[in-house]
């Protein structure tokens, strides 16, 4: 009886562990498929005090936005330490290329070197460095854009994605002081465009879709 009631003993040990192994085994396997509301974020960072190297030249701040609002065209700004600013309205993905290209004097500007260092001392000064790689909707969701924040400071790069997630303060704050900086309004709200941007715009996209459906834009 002894060595009986020892196997069932051991038995029952053995089926619980199993059963908790196949549990934690599906509660990882679900995780891996959900979608997290922040991904790569460097917890490791908060506990190294902020590198407040001076601005460079080179250094520089950049946007990508698209999607979401449908008349609004892609887009892109970079801003240097000196006060360079180089932009567009056009995005490419898969050798597609949506939005419609800024005429060759449109694609570049400045603003002064005082406020594009001031842009890159308070992406710097205010953590951009410690956010996560990706904020996002913890769910589907269809109609919302997304876009990119990259900053270029001494060589070191980072950048963070946002698609209608929940990043800290600073992230809107920079963008809307480049928004400040370059506003984008008369460029890519189509709302705005003149008959002759209009049908410019057209001719391009009609160009894209030929080169697609002739294997040239793969």
């Amino acid at each position: 009886m002894s060595l009986a009631r020892n196997i069932a003993k051991w038995s029952g040990i053995t089926f619980v562990a199993l059963l908790g192994s196949v549990v934690l085994l599906f509660f990882f396997a679900w995780r891996a498929h959900q979608i997290q509301a922040r991904v790569g974020c460097p917890v490791l960072a908060w506990l190294i005090p902020i590198d407040h190297t001076p601005i460079g030249s080179n250094d520089y701040i950049e946007i990508t936005a698209g999607g979401g609002l449908t008349y609004w065209e892609p887009i892109h700004i970079r801003i240097y330490g000196d006060g360079r600013v180089e932009r567009d309205t056009v995005e490419t993905i898969r050798g597609f290329t949506t939005g419609c290209p800024l005429h060759p004097d449109q694609r570049t500007t400045r603003v002064s070197p005082q406020d594009a260092k001031k842009l890159l001392e308070l992406a710097r000064d205010g953590g951009f460095c410690r956010l996560c790689s990706v904020y996002q909707y913890p769910g589907i969701i269809y109609d919302a854009g997304s876009s990119t924040m990259t900053v270029s400071l001494g060589g070191k790069e980072k950048s963070v994605r946002n698609h209608a997630g929940k990043p800290p303060p600073i992230l809107n704050e920079l963008y809307d002081s480049i928004d400040k900086l370059t506003p984008m309004d008369d460029l890519a709200d189509t709302h705005k465009f003149s008959p002759e941007r209009e049908a410019e715009c057209s001719a391009f996209l009609e160009q894209q879709e030929d080169n697609l459906h002739s294997g040239k834009g793969r």
